[in-house]
């Protein structure tokens, strides 16, 4: 439920869709904010730590090798360039 949340941006709508039509389960929105709600408080910890140990590390590395494709809608990408995302 996380993953159709986050790496794959679901909303609630298209959640109930594809579990309903994969699996053959009929979900409610509330049901799958309860989840997401779950999930979130199991996880906070270990995000936690995670970003502490982190944060104690004297180099930070990331990696920028593939970038994601960005819209045109507004007409500023001409040349359709890759674009990056940071998020912690």
């Amino acid at each position: 439920m996380g993953l159709l949340a986050t790496a794959f941006s679901l909303r609630f709508s298209k959640t109930q869709a594809l579990l309903d039509q994969l699996l053959g389960v009929e979900i409610s929105c509330g049901t799958i904010a309860a989840i997401r709600l779950r999930l979130s408080v199991a996880l906070a910890q270990p995000k936690a730590e995670g970003l502490q140990a982190a944060r104690q590390l004297p180099v930070a590395y990331v990696d920028e090798t593939a970038g994601a494709p960005i819209g045109n809608a507004d007409g500023c990408n001409p040349v359709r360039k890759r674009g990056w995302q940071w998020a912690d």
